[in-house]
């Protein structure tokens, strides 16, 4: 299986990108409709204009996954990890750790020093908690009823 890492945003990725965050059981439409908003944006105007770095994953010549993240405005060296996505028919093959990789990789090449993740304490988010702190995230704060009543803003946190 040829795997392949690039930055570039092309105009066939951003369908490919929107229908796998629908696909995905995880977001909510306002989280797509903003999913759709960035690549959009990074697509049109650019990672430096926009402020939105994508890295897309390719498996046998298709987008199976994504990343995106931004620097924190007004910080110096703290960025968001906003999403990382990958197709469901390709979890659990590696690909998820893939792109935290490679995002921390590029974050690191910026001089970036912290990295700055948030979701949610729902049972549905469990395995995506289990994933940051397995990949050594730490909980910084929790957030309570942020998202909702008993949906809680689990803020993590690591140092590059």
């Amino acid at each position: 299986m040829g795997i392949i890492l690039r930055n570039k945003v092309m105009e066939s990725d951003i369908n490919a990108i929107i229908k796998m965050t629908e696909d995905s059981g995880f977001f909510n439409e306002e989280e797509i409709e903003i999913t759709t908003e960035l690549v959009n944006l990074r697509f049109n105007d650019g990672a430096e204009k926009s402020g939105y770095n994508f890295i897309v994953l390719e498996a046998d010549n298709k987008v199976v996954g994504f990343s995106c993240y931004g620097k924190i405005p007004c910080t110096k060296s703290s960025y968001d990890l906003y999403w990382i996505v990958v197709e469901k028919k390709y979890k659990h093959q590696g690909f998820g750790k893939k792109l935290l990789i490679e995002t921390e990789k590029q974050i690191k090449n910026r001089a970036g020093k912290k990295v700055y993740i948030e979701t949610s304490s729902t049972d549905l988010y469990e395995p995506t908690r289990a994933f940051y702190e397995k990949n050594s995230y730490k909980t910084v704060a929790v957030i309570k009823d942020f998202y909702d009543n008993n949906d809680h803003k689990c803020l993590y946190e690591k140092e590059l």
